[in-house]
Formats: structure tokens, C-alpha cells, sequence
């Protein structure tokens, strides 16, 4: 996705705990966003499962604070490209719980699927990973360019 993004935007990616961990030193995402975005970009995509500040109401100021459009691509975690295609209800009703509905809650949109899972072996270890749909990141990245576009189009009116 952030290469596919490079190709119109300049981006800055963000790695963070959702919650924040003092022990671990790690930010919160309301933190990252208050420390890293506020007043430095156009958009946000933010991969996590949901946003989260510490608290509902916190999570909602610092996203209010931010003033820009959060996208919210969705990642299948336990099926394959062809699982989620064969699927016909696409989605588990506790992913649409959780991906769909509590995000939206909080201001952030376009779910578009945009990850699957994905099994491998190492050393005869089977894993799950993560990987992007081709043409789905193709169309959350043209959706975040022309939201990014109409924004700056509106600023400059």
C-alpha cells in the first residue's frame, strides 16, 4: 500500500500499539496521531483493527483534533484470497463487528477489504501472515488520492 501510495503522495508510515504500552515505550494511536499528523498531512489509513486513544471519547477528539479523512482498509485474519471470494457473506458477522461497525463509530471510513490471510512454512512451521489485495489497495489508494485531491481542490477556493 505505501508503495502504491508513493506514486502520487509523499508518505509517512506510523508503526504503534493501538492502546499504547508504558512498559514497552510504545505510543498510543491517539498519541501517534496528535505527535506525528496533527497539522502535517491530508489523510490517514489506519490498518489497525480499530482506533483507539485509551478511552471512546478520546479516540473521537484526537480523530475530531486531527481534521482530516481517516480510511479504514479492511484485513480478512483468518481467511485466504480464495476463502473470502468463495465466502458468500464475505466477512464473519464478529469482523463486521469489529472492522465495520466500531470504526465507523469513531469517524473512520471506507472499509474496503484490502488483506487476507495467508499460511507458509518455514523450517516446517506452519504460519499465518498477512498479505494486500493487489487491485483492492489500487482502489483504497485512487479512493485516499481523489479524497486527498477534493480536499486540497476545497482549501484552495
Amino acid at each position: 500500500m505505501i508503495r502504491e501510495l508513493e506514486k502520487n503522495v509523499d508518505v509517512l508510515p506510523a508503526f504503534c500499539f493501538s492502546m499504547g504500552d508504558r512498559d514497552l515505550g510504545a505510543k498510543s494511536s491517539g498519541e501517534v496521531v496528535k505527535e506525528y499528523f496533527q497539522g502535517r498531512v491530508d489523510a490517514v489509513i489506519n490498518l489497525q483493527s480499530i482506533f483507539h486513544a485509551g478511552r471512546a471519547d478520546a479516540s473521537v477528539l484526537a480523530l475530531k483534533a486531527l481534521d482530516v479523512p481517516v480510511f479504514h482498509p479492511l484485513t480478512v485474519y483468518h481467511k485466504s484470497q480464495e476463502e473470502w471470494l468463495e465466502d458468500v457473506h464475505g466477512l464473519s458477522s464478529s469482523e463486521v463487528g469489529w472492522s465495520v461497525a466500531l470504526p465507523e463509530f469513531e469517524g473512520l471510513i471506507d472499509p474496503i477489504l484490502a488483506g487476507v490471510s495467508a499460511r507458509d512454512e518455514i523450517i516446517g512451521m506452519e504460519y499465518e501472515k498477512h498479505q494486500g489485495v493487489a487491485d483492492r489497495i489500487r482502489k483504497v489508494v485512487s479512493r485516499v488520492n481523489r479524497w486527498i485531491s477534493l480536499r486540497l481542490s476545497l482549501i484552495h477556493i
